[in-house]
């Protein structure tokens, strides 16, 4: 309930207006031709991966990474010959959706204003347009779990109410098993409890129950690495 909550919370508190449409629709235009694009260099990898092994267990051993953006790729090849559009729907359909999260924090926590250049920047990037379409983890897929992940830290900022905190523990453990370098969100985090709260104490407490989930998250999938599959435990660090 509470990640349902973290997912419409812009959409019931925010009207979706003609601006939330004009980013939807260009960012789809401008990205649809990219989708058939062939596949190149660890892109190639991973397609190969994908379609010859059925399991997470085989991936890994030519994609040593945590499990969410592989079983993900997994997912969105079900029932179709693995290709490069199958391969690009993924990054793509999160791209769109990065956009959208972007102009929606935003316009709830600065202005309205504020969404829409955010917003139009990301619709423009080259970096983003890039990495909609690029089949890795990072580009799309990991960035759409820490926007997810900083959008419930910043509703508890926001509010103060102690459930966005849990949520944002949660989110960051999926964060980190995506992929490792998610930590990065812990410093960003901690340093801004620090800065919110004038005092140490109280951003300490506030901060432990995010540290405490990821790491638990992360290191449950440590410990399976080391007990039943080795290969990829040698990669973990």
């Amino acid at each position: 309930k509470l990640f349902a909550d973290t997912m419409v919370v812009g959409l019931n508190m925010e009207k979706i207006n003609k601006w939330f449409l004009l980013l939807l629709v260009f960012g789809i235009v401008l990205r649809l031709g990219g989708l058939g694009d062939a596949l190149y260099q660890d892109e190639a990898v991973w397609g190969y991966v994908i379609r010859e092994f059925a399991t997470y267990e085989g991936i890994t051993k030519f994609i040593p990474h945590p499990p969410l953006a592989i079983w993900g790729f997994q997912f969105f090849n079900l029932g179709f010959v693995t290709n490069a559009y199958t391969m690009r729907m993924l990054p793509f359909i999160f791209g769109i959706i990065n956009i959208l999260l972007v102009y929606f924090i935003g316009r709830r926590y600065f202005s309205e204003k504020t969404g829409r250049w955010a917003g139009a920047l990301m619709l423009f990037s080259f970096w983003h347009y890039v990495a909609s379409l690029q089949v890795d983890m990072e580009g799309s897929f990991l960035t759409f779990i820490l926007l997810v992940t900083m959008w419930s830290y910043m509703e508890y900022d926001h509010t103060r109410q102690k459930k966005w905190l849990w949520v944002t523990a949660f989110l960051f453990g999926l964060s980190m098993l995506t992929k490792i370098t998610a930590v990065i969100l812990l410093p960003i985090i901690g340093l801004h409890l620090w800065y919110s709260h004038k005092k140490i104490v109280p951003a300490i407490k506030d901060f432990i129950p995010v540290f405490i989930v990821g790491m638990a998250f992360f290191f449950s999938w440590v410990g399976w690495a080391y007990l039943f599959n080795q290969l990829l435990f040698q990669h973990v660090f």
